[in-house]
């Protein structure tokens, strides 16, 4: 995988975190009721329609003679109206009783000042909410007719139905109202945000430069180089890694060399030389100059030729540990097979410790194979390779043959908790899987086959909460066969 596929890796994933299309879904929602809390039918000036007189209109440009001139309906466009008995006579027209009729014409001596009248005078804007709160303001109506009255000078055909409970929600009190979806919209975005930003933040400056340590884990790398104590290899944690940054930035190279003397033994002068080499300018990082790392590895390039299934001997050192996971990096930057997934599960033990060797046995014994998965994690948190990465996994006992194109991850033990040793190193193996592999989908068994339990959590809002990690919202697992590397593309968009 290059350079650009990583950084478009980490870029598509930074997509995902935003999730944009709801993001665009509520703007146009916002944008669709502005416009409709903003437009009215037109009608003349001096005009009555529709329980209105339109007393002045902003819409100059009409010839009343010209066919296609007149608009059905004006938008973001000034104008006055005039409450008109017609919206609503019961509630308007003041009826004069009979006693107080003979008292009025004896005072005034006129008839015509003893009739039922239409004394209120109320002006308003055009718009919908302006005409629903005069309405309100007036009447006594409830707030289905104040609604229905509304709905007579806006042609709310052109709008998503339901759009009149959003533009005047707040006059008749709905739960849908413009202020609610405002704020809920805004509040959704926002969150969004702050998750992506969270999940890119390593204390750079830029954005750019904070993707680039999210691809490449340069000042992670920088730091590890040295994070070491006596014979014990340290791994510089995201919290400390992120604050050496930032107080690199302003200039504080040996406050952030005394963070990192937590975990090194080297000289004050070597680790102030190691804080001041941290530099993730993505002309630096796409040309990267190599970094000489004392990191114990082991080859791997001749497991797969060591590999005969069933025939092959547990003595093998293709069993042997992981020493680093970076090791798997390496692997799978170079692996031929294409793989898109992983696929997580447990081995149900809760109180015996089983080895990887006596795993290869039961299923050579019960399976008349090698062992499956691709790595096993005991509950002493130790990784120990099984079946060569170039290999495929056999069958993962569903209908979709989920082991293709997968990586199979076998936990020792049930219900782990997430703060084990197995967990932990877990999250190092993924981590360093997702670095080779920024795109690709994880997967509890349970998913591929619905029926079962292991691996006893729940492996979507892992590699959430853990990774910022989401895998692809139409694709089903138990359903689909495993997407390849062009498919896995597209559907990430």
């Amino acid at each position: 995988m290059s350079k650009k596929d990583i950084v478009q890796g980490s870029l598509q994933n930074i997509a995902g975190s935003l999730n944009l299309p709801d993001a665009e879904r509520k703007a146009s929602q916002l944008r669709e009721a502005d416009l409709a809390a903003n437009s009215f039918k037109y009608v003349e000036a001096d005009k009555v329609a529709n329980g209105f007189k339109t007393v002045t209109s902003g819409t100059t440009d009409v010839v009343s003679q010209v066919e296609g001139s007149v608009p059905s309906q004006a938008s973001y466009t000034l104008g006055v109206v005039q409450l008109d008995k017609s919206a609503a006579k019961k509630e308007l027209v003041k009826v004069v009783s009979d006693a107080d009729k003979t008292d009025l014409g004896n005072i005034t001596g006129k008839t015509e000042l003893t009739q039922n009248g239409f004394l209120d005078v109320s002006i308003s804007a055009p718009f919908p909410e302006a005409i629903a709160e005069v309405v309100k303001s007036t009447t006594s109506l409830p707030s289905n007719q104040i609604k229905s009255i509304v709905e007579r000078n806006v042609k709310v055909e052109h709008f998503t139905s339901g759009i009149l409970d959003t533009v005047i929600g707040d006059v008749i009190k709905s739960a849908n109202s413009f202020s609610n979806l405002l704020n809920s919209s805004v509040s959704s975005i926002v969150s969004q945000k702050n998750l992506a930003i969270k999940n890119i933040s390593f204390g750079f400056d830029s954005l750019l430069e904070n993707i680039v340590e999210q691809s490449f884990k340069s000042a992670q790398v920088n730091l590890d180089s040295i994070a070491k104590i006596g014979d014990v290899v340290k791994t510089v944690n995201k919290k400390d890694l992120q604050r050496i940054v930032e107080l690199k930035n302003q200039g504080k190279v040996s406050e952030a060399a005394a963070i990192l003397a937590k975990y090194s033994d080297s000289p004050t002068a070597t680790l102030e030389q190691t804080v001041r080499n941290i530099d993730n300018r993505a002309s630096k990082a796409l040309e990267p100059e190599p970094i000489n790392v004392d990191i114990p590895t082991r080859r791997t390039d001749n497991y797969l030729n060591l590999w005969r299934e069933e025939f092959t001997s547990v003595n093998s050192k293709i069993f042997d540990s992981v020493i680093r996971t970076e090791e798997v990096e390496t692997e799978l930057s170079n692996l031929r097979r294409e793989v898109t997934e992983v696929i997580i599960e447990a081995n149900g033990i809760e109180d015996d410790h089983i080895t990887v060797q006596e795993w290869h046995e039961v299923y050579i014994e019960q399976y008349e194979q090698g062992i499956n998965p691709h790595f096993y994690i005991t509950k002493f948190g130790i990784i120990h390779r099984a079946r060569p990465l170039e290999v495929e996994a056999k069958t993962m006992r569903d209908a979709n043959d989920n082991a293709e194109r997968s990586i199979v991850i076998l936990l020792e033990g049930t219900r782990a908790p997430l703060a084990s040793k197995t967990m932990r190193e877990l999250k190092k193996l993924l981590a360093s899987i997702y670095r080779a592999k920024p795109g690709l989908q994880v997967f509890g068994v349970n998913q591929v086959n619905p029926g079962e339990q292991s691996p006893y959590f729940d492996v979507p809002r892992y590699i959430k909460n853990t990774f910022g990690k989401y895998n692809v919202s139409d694709y089903n697992p138990s359903k689909d066969t495993p997407l390849t590397q062009k498919e896995l593309l597209e559907r990430r968009g």
